[in-house]
């Protein structure tokens, strides 16, 4: 095990004892569990987090596996899905996934993408603007006049109008709502543009950067021009969150843990990838693999099992210490 990951274990072992002190010698397991490829891709929450942790607390690791759940992300179908969640993991739009107990799976967001939904047929606008008719419809109690206003603004956007939010907000009467369904909207055209609707075309552009930071860099700065409201962290989230190993997303987290593994304040976006990368040759494991170090190890938050580690500020200033001293 190289040195980043045994000081990740040894932490998450420190902040289980102090959380969930039933789940500490589990900590190796959950470690492993969110580094490993076969568990990148964005995972599907549902009601079986329970039932997983009384396995972790017991030991019974074996079955525990075949309990998760992700997004089917080699179908066009779950490559839409993690786009639209991925929308949802940002600033600026808590009014939209409000009152869900995980935003990026706000049902008065994905109701529109459950089933099977036709997203070739979605780069119709007017099509587009009927399939949330139809969720609000399907399901009155998740929405209210503000969303209902919303959504029924969007039959009236014409020609450039769909894809700027700045001025779809005029017509859909809430900044966080233009943002997100223009966003969302411009996706659908970005992925019919270059793929074709097409799954494998995307991950075959994917797989041709694999080692080659440049081309993934490349990449996510074409996925951001052509996506709105995605910048670079999002952007390189979005290729993560398919569950490729060779994309990072360059959030505050990640900033954090490199800055400290410099001895620096701070870094810029760009820095931090490039350095991640860096790490990744060194250590000959995969870019994602260190993202999520950063990411877990600052953030506290073991997503695969609906863990939080308590106190968030005190347990990542201890890592960003131990980061530091590396």
């Amino acid at each position: 095990m190289y040195p980043l990951a045994s000081l990740f274990q040894r932490h998450i072992a420190s902040g289980l004892a102090q959380t969930y002190p039933n789940l500490r010698d589990a900590a190796a397991f959950i470690c492993e569990s969110h580094l490993d490829p076969e568990n990148y891709a964005m995972p599907l929450l549902d009601s079986s987090s329970a039932q997983i942790r009384e396995l972790l607390a017991q030991g019974d690791y074996s079955s525990i596996n075949d309990k998760l759940s992700f997004e089917p992300t080699q179908t066009m179908r779950g490559v839409i899905r993690v786009m639209v969640r991925t929308h949802l993991n940002r600033q600026a739009v808590g009014y939209v996934s409000r009152g869900a107990a995980h935003k990026t799976v706000a049902k008065r967001v994905l109701a529109p993408f459950e089933g099977d939904f036709d997203y070739a047929q979605m780069i119709d606008h007017d099509y587009f603007a009927e399939c949330w008719q139809r969720a609000v419809a399907a399901n009155p109690q998740e929405y209210d006049d503000v969303d209902r206003i919303a959504i029924n603004g969007l039959k009236k956007l014409r020609g450039g109008q769909r894809v700027k939010a700045g001025v779809a907000k005029h017509f859909l009467g809430h900044d966080n709502w233009a943002k997100v369904l223009t966003g969302i909207y411009s996706a659908l055209l970005y992925l019919h543009k270059h793929y074709d609707s097409n799954a494998e075309a995307l991950w075959a552009d994917m797989n041709a950067c694999v080692n080659d930071a440049q081309a993934a860099q490349r990449l996510v700065r074409q996925v951001e021009s052509g996506i709105h409201q995605y910048g670079p962290a999002l952007a390189g989230s979005f290729l993560a969150d398919l569950g490729h190993t060779g994309f990072v997303k360059p959030d505050t987290h990640v900033i954090s843990g490199v800055a400290a593994m410099l001895g620096k304040d701070t870094v810029s976006q760009e820095d931090a990838v490039h350095f991640v990368y860096e790490l990744a040759e060194k250590y000959s494991v995969a870019p994602r693999a260190i993202d999520k170090i950063f990411y877990i190890g600052c953030s506290g938050k073991l997503y695969l099992y609906d863990l939080t580690i308590k106190h968030p500020k005190r347990f990542k200033n201890e890592f960003l210490k131990q980061l530091r001293q590396l």
